[in-house]
């Protein structure tokens, strides 16, 4: 019910990004990677054990901008991606994150080549893996030494963050921009339910996981054509008059 719940959240944000076309101006491709550590709980016979092992990730998504290479000052980026995560930490293989992050912009320096911009983002997404871990009820005993049986724990979150972004856009062409943007994002994971494996054990994981990024692409400006094209028909038209 709650994973319902959530892909219905995310789908009307989704079309809500989508609603005005008239206001985008370009929309691409971007690949992603950055890094940061991961803040988790583990609790075990009532005791918690803290761990913060680092993370790296990689991952690509679209993205819409309403203003790439125009004089106006603010501009609202939506970008909707993926990316695999890697830990450190023994016990946790691979992290998935879906992520969709809106960032408010305004340009700090406007020319007709480059357009560098600065503002907060907001994001919203569905974080998922897998956890192994020691079952200490299921064991065996050769040569006196015991050996407990390992088990694998799946488990889901919802992630919203928080973040400032740097961007810069090169306008190579009339049409296309090649998009770079970095910045700082804090993650706050949220459990859809306590991950009761056995009466003595549960997993609480992730908490917080504050991270930096970097992604470039390339986006196509789908206005800037299509004010091309009417300019173009109202001169024709004067010159047949």
């Amino acid at each position: 019910m709650k994973k319902s719940i959530l892909v219905i959240f995310l789908a009307v944000l989704h079309l809500f990004a989508f609603l005005r076309p008239a206001f985008t101006e370009g929309i691409g491709l971007y690949g992603s990677f950055g890094g940061g550590s991961l803040l988790f709980e583990r609790q075990f016979d009532g005791i918690s054990i803290f761990g913060i092992p680092k993370t790296t990730a990689i991952g690509c998504g679209i993205a819409v901008d309403t203003n790439l290479s125009g004089s106006d000052i603010f501009n609202y980026r939506f970008s909707l991606g993926y990316d695999s995560q890697f830990s450190s930490a023994k016990p946790v293989r691979r992290l998935n994150r879906a992520v969709m992050y809106h960032v408010f912009g305004a340009g700090l320096f406007r020319t007709g080549t480059i357009r560098f911009w600065m503002g907060p983002g907001l994001g919203v997404g569905y974080f998922w893996g897998r956890n192994v871990y020691v079952n200490r009820e299921t064991y065996l005993i050769i040569n006196n030494l015991v050996y407990f049986n390992q088990k694998l724990l799946t488990f889901s979150h919802l992630d919203v963050n928080l973040g400032i972004s740097l961007g810069i856009n090169i306008n190579v062409s009339a049409n296309v921009t090649l998009p770079l943007e970095g910045g700082i994002r804090i993650h706050f994971y949220t459990n859809f339910g306590k991950m009761n494996a056995l009466p003595t054990f549960t997993q609480i994981f992730p908490v917080i996981s504050p991270e930096g990024y970097a992604s470039f692409g390339v986006m196509y400006k789908i206005n800037e054509s299509a004010d091309r094209d009417v300019a173009s028909s109202t001169v024709n038209k004067k010159t047949a008059y």
